[in-house]
């Protein structure tokens, strides 16, 4: 199963017997069997029935209605996971100290573990000088399993990311990447990668919310009004394998190029126009559904694994073993 995008404005979903059907000014766009769908996003102005619209609230099917350059708007979920049981024991892990740390040390450390290895693949055969960045990325990691704070861990995190970016930075050919920016994204490459962490978002949510937690408590994120923190936890173990290893591929192979982008005239930020857009999502769509080596001859997608993620903190959370950090392999 997958996500359906829907992009083009003005266009309409509606539902047959067995089929969502897509539709623009009486022609259809496309006819998808309902059963292949786990998710909805909207971009902009595009009509849902209600039949539509009963049908994924009645088999727990999230719709996420966003802007058309990717903000979100809000969410149309189902009824509430029933499990309450759980989310008390995730409300009583937030106030145990130990917990969090614990879960935000192998957090940290999957991540930049993750982040090291995907900049060793991407730069192999490349000529270029990234060894500093790797040592650093090393470094933060090793301090960040034995950070006796959350505080302190942040700062580690951080700069082990910083490291990171600046290898990315060294991959990206065509483009100008000189950092991170974000809140709006002023370059191409920031575009790209906030478009994409905003979908890596909604997937975590998405995965989260099925499995009974709440999104809204994280133990390493704090927490904020309308913070969904939960996510952005989870999230950190897989933006870099997710989003910057495809995004990198788009722009270094010429499949985004600089003329596919328009400014903001609220934020001042950049933007994919309407066509490259529909191309991004396509293959972000590609790179969570496609299958990977897990281990042995074992194959599993991204989706897969961040709801496997999300077991794993629920099994942690019900004290049937410690968090385990997803490992890129």
């Amino acid at each position: 199963m997958g996500t359906l995008y829907l992009t083009d404005q003005n266009a309409y979903l509606r539902k047959t017997s067995k089929r969502l059907v897509v539709e623009k000014d009486g022609e259809t766009l496309c006819e998808i069997p309902a059963f292949k769908v786990d998710r909805v996003v909207i971009f902009g102005h595009v009509q849902i029935s209600t039949q539509a619209m009963n049908f994924l609230l009645q088999n727990g099917i999230e719709t996420a209605f966003l802007t058309t350059h990717g903000q979100i708007h809000g969410r149309l979920v189902p009824a509430f996971n029933k499990n309450i049981f759980l989310r008390i024991r995730q409300y009583q892990a937030y106030g145990d100290a130990d917990f969090r740390l614990k879960f935000a040390r192998e957090l940290v450390r999957s991540k930049l573990t993750n982040a090291r290895r995907l900049l060793q693949r991407l730069s192999y055969s490349r000529d270029i000088e990234i060894e500093h960045a790797l040592s650093e990325i090393s470094r933060y990691a090793e301090l960040a399993t034995h950070a006796d704070a959350l505080d302190s861990l942040r700062g580690y995190e951080g700069k082990g990311t910083a490291a990171y970016f600046q290898g990315f930075g060294m991959l990206v050919q065509e483009f100008t990447f000189s950092g991170r920016n974000r809140r709006p994204p002023r370059d191409p490459v920031n575009s790209l990668l906030s478009f994409g962490y905003t979908l890596l978002s909604g997937e975590v949510f998405a995965a989260v919310s099925a499995h009974g937690l709440d999104p809204y408590l994280g133990f390493f994120h704090e927490i904020h009004y309308g913070r969904a923190s939960l996510c952005f936890d989870l999230c950190e173990e897989f933006r870099h394998l997710v989003v910057d290893g495809f995004v990198l591929d788009l722009i270094n192979h010429r499949r985004i190029q600089t003329g596919d982008f328009e400014e903001d005239k609220e934020s001042g930020g950049l933007l994919l126009l309407a066509e490259p857009r529909k191309k991004f999502l396509a293959a972000f769509n590609q790179k969570m559904s496609g299958f990977r080596k897990k281990g042995g001859d074992e194959e599993i997608s991204y989706r897969l694994s961040i709801h496997h993620q999300v077991d794993t903190l629920r099994q942690a959370l019900e004290g049937k073993g410690e968090y385990q950090g997803y490992q890129y392999t």
